[in-house]
């Protein structure tokens, strides 16, 4: 039920006691079709889409089970994407890096594989993608660790990872890494266009939902679709 407090005209929502909501849309009939075709839960990823729209970063501090359940379904659904399409990989976040010994920083993207496992791709200030042993001996000075062989094996794909990169607020936005994946997909030729064509509009409608509803939108550095 929506009630209206007429003293200050804002709306408060009064959600019944069932935690599933009844919601009546409107979306395309096309769409719908489309949909039931290929066996898409609509009512799912609406769902799922509007719990990451609706995150509030200050959620990090509490109980946000659901909130990670819904990040790892959605990279985990962006891993099936790549794997099927074989894919290199796809950056979803972007940290920094300094290192005293090079006399040098720059950025390292976050890569998700096809194979779930998440890669680092370091560059430099000029944006210039490091070489495999400078690489190495960044990351052994960052570890503290002398040798290339004590260095941690890549993460796989897990909650836990996705907690901790959204506690250092380095993972990109949902939006950023489906725009990425796009971009992915359009260089390659195991991709169909039709398919192509059809995301791009689905992307369109996502970011006027996200124009419409986002208060606390981040700015994000120009994009490097270096994968």
């Amino acid at each position: 039920m929506v009630t209206e407090k007429k003293e200050d005209k804002k709306e408060d929502f009064e959600l019944p006691e069932s935690q599933k909501y009844k919601l009546t849309l409107g979306i395309d009939r096309e769409v719908v079709r489309r949909a039931k075709m290929q066996d898409i839960n609509i009512s799912f990823w609406t769902e799922q889409l509007l719990k990451i729209m609706t995150f509030d970063k200050k959620e990090i501090t509490t109980s946000h089970e659901d909130v990670l359940q819904t990040w790892f379904t959605f990279l985990s659904e962006t891993k099936r994407i790549l794997e099927r399409y074989e894919l290199e990989g796809v950056s979803i976040g972007e940290g920094i890096w300094h290192s005293k010994k090079q006399k040098m920083s720059g950025y390292k993207l976050y890569i998700l594989l096809p194979t779930g496992y998440i890669g680092e791709s370091l560059y430099d200030k000029n944006n210039e993608l490091l070489d495999q042993f400078t690489s190495m001996d960044i990351e052994t000075e960052e570890l503290g660790v002398s040798d290339y062989r004590d260095l941690s094996p890549a993460p796989k794909l897990s909650k836990e990872f996705i907690n901790e990169h959204l506690a250092r607020g380095v993972l990109h936005t949902p939006m950023n890494i489906i725009e990425d994946l796009l971009y992915v997909m359009t260089q390659s030729s195991k991709v169909n266009k039709e398919k192509i064509k059809e995301m791009n509009i689905a992307l369109r409608i996502l970011k006027m939902m996200s124009e419409n509803g986002d208060n606390n939108k981040v700015e994000r550095k120009e994009v490097r679709n270096k994968t």
